[in-house]
């Protein structure tokens, strides 16, 4: 067991071609751990994929991901990419409040803080929650 967040949400590559699409299929669902030389990065997989269109990166739905903007700016160093400006990922955690954005600015993924308000506690299990927001 351990932390889930689910992304949602595509970065647009601007100057995508097969040479690049090579250079990032290296990578995809791959462990830094088996990379020569091993990336110094904070995240052990590569849970990231091309859309269907093959136009924009989109995390690939695999559980226990983190440090997606790490990912986005490690893959956009070693494949020369450039992201479009002002594209987001909403990332939602576990707990109503673990919410937040990956955006692109100056062609670099950067996180930014969502404020989250208007909490229910339930008096019985006291999870919290947005009243409006069904849970799957």
């Amino acid at each position: 067991m351990g932390y889930s967040t689910d992304y949602a949400g595509e970065i647009r590559i601007a100057n995508l071609n097969l040479d690049r699409v090579r250079t990032l299929q290296k990578y995809f669902g791959e462990d830094k751990r088996d990379l020569d030389p091993v990336p110094k990065v904070d995240f052990y997989h590569f849970n990231i994929e091309l859309n269907d269109e093959l136009t924009a990166l989109k995390w690939d739905g695999s559980e226990k991901t983190s440090y997606l903007e790490q990912m986005l700016n490690f893959l956009k160093e070693a494949a020369g990419l450039e992201f479009q400006e002002g594209d987001q990922i909403l990332a939602q955690g576990e707990e109503a409040t673990d919410r937040y954005l990956i955006t692109i600015e100056n062609n670099t993924a950067v996180t930014k803080t969502i404020q989250v308000g208007g909490f229910v506690h339930c008096p019985e299990c006291d999870h919290r929650f947005i009243p409006g927001e069904a849970e799957e």
